[in-house]
């Protein structure tokens, strides 16, 4: 068994962080984006691709947002103003 340094222990122990971290956002913004699409369909009916695609593909501040207006929008355009 090769020998590590605290350094190299260190390191390890930041990457396995900054992976986790990034794991946790990745499955925030899923999370998110699904409940997101979920609302969406259940207030709008059947979604557009373009509207599908925008959702998956925005960050968590666009999906809060466009979550919060879901209460007020008249139009599914609406939600995304």
């Amino acid at each position: 068994m090769p020998y590590i340094t605290s350094v190299e222990r260190i390191g390890e122990a930041k990457g396995r962080e900054a992976g986790l971290q990034e794991g946790h956002q990745t499955g925030l913004q899923k999370g998110k984006a699904e409940t997101l699409l979920q609302l969406l369909q259940l207030r709008f009916g059947t979604l557009p691709k373009e509207i599908m695609n925008k959702v998956n593909s925005a960050g968590l501040e666009e999906l809060s947002a466009w979550t919060a207006r879901i209460l007020d929008a008249k139009t599914l355009q609406a939600v995304f103003q």
